[in-house]
């Protein structure tokens, strides 16, 4: 099983080009690799950016949103990539469409190459339980596709945050609550 999740954070050239270098090394031998934009209210564009940033890495990047019958396309994928967003949006628009256990079967019977980012990671675990997301839409089950037998949480921050008002301003302390606090709590 290849299984490659992140959280995002790709804000410099570096981390950019690393992030392209995982992908292309995750999905080396894909011809096509499905993409999941559902955590989106944006299917077509977050698709369309997803497979310029993708770039010349091989393989042919399908929306699955583009697809007539999406059970039959994650089945007949040779990769699967989750994009992040809102976990609950996505969770939802996963179980409408029956593919929890369709990608479940893909990646651990099969060996079908996965990669999730935010959200997409979220759902990579037995349950989206530890997302940070809003509840923005009710979902039937908090199973999702369980292809890593533990939790994470991809936005996890563990101390304090700071931050400035302004791009030339001084770095204030952000005194509220972490979600380590939280937790502890």
């Amino acid at each position: 099983m290849r299984a490659l999740l992140g959280s995002g954070g790709i804000g410099t050239e570096e981390r950019r080009q690393m992030y392209q270098d995982l992908m292309a090394e995750n999905f080396a031998g894909c011809q096509k690799v499905i993409f999941v934009p559902f955590a989106s209210n944006d299917y077509d564009g977050y698709t369309a950016r997803m497979r310029e940033f993708a770039g010349q890495a091989g393989y042919e990047m399908i929306g699955l949103h583009e697809c007539e019958d999406p059970l039959a396309a994650v089945q007949e994928m040779e990769g699967i990539y989750v994009g992040g967003g809102n976990t609950w949006l996505l969770v939802s628009k996963l179980h409408e469409l029956g593919l929890i256990e369709a990608v479940r079967e893909a990646v651990l019977e099969r060996g079908v190459p996965y990669a999730g980012v935010s959200a997409g990671a979220n759902v990579a675990c037995p349950s989206m339980q530890t997302t940070n997301d809003m509840a923005v839409k009710m979902v039937p089950s908090f199973e999702t596709f369980g292809v890593v037998p533990f939790q994470i949480n991809p936005h996890y921050h563990p101390g304090g945050i700071w931050y400035r008002e302004s791009e030339d301003g001084e770095y204030i302390q952000h005194f509220g609550e972490t979600r380590a606090r939280r937790v502890r709590e």
